[in-house]
């Protein structure tokens, strides 16, 4: 398997296991030299959902188990970091653009 074809199985098993927390999209945001160097973007749909998460990598238990269920190894999780953000605060505060809000 590829590592494109394991970030692919992982975000299809996040965006199962995450919807309960008001995550509507996960964004792998890059695959590092470090083998599972990965951090993933949580988008949120308001404001408000974001708040609820906690601000320094919101969910990383959550996203952790998933990858342990994807046969990840404990070394490489230790490179895995999170990262959220709103899709109201995308479109209120950086015109709904991505690149703004990445830069």
């Amino acid at each position: 398997m590829t590592n494109e074809d394991q970030i692919d199985r992982i975000r299809l098993r996040l965006s199962e296991g995450l919807p309960d927390h008001g995550v509507r999209e996960i964004i792998p945001r890059g695959a590092f030299p470090q083998p599972g160097g990965w951090s993933f973007l949580l988008v949120t749909e308001t404001d408000e959902q974001f708040r609820q998460l906690k601000q320094s990598d919101p969910l990383l238990p959550e996203v952790l188990g998933v990858l342990r269920g994807c046969d990840v190894t404990e070394p490489q999780l230790s490179w895995v970091s999170t990262r959220a953000v709103s899709q109201e605060t995308l479109d209120n505060h950086f015109d709904g653009s991505w690149f703004n809000w990445l830069r």
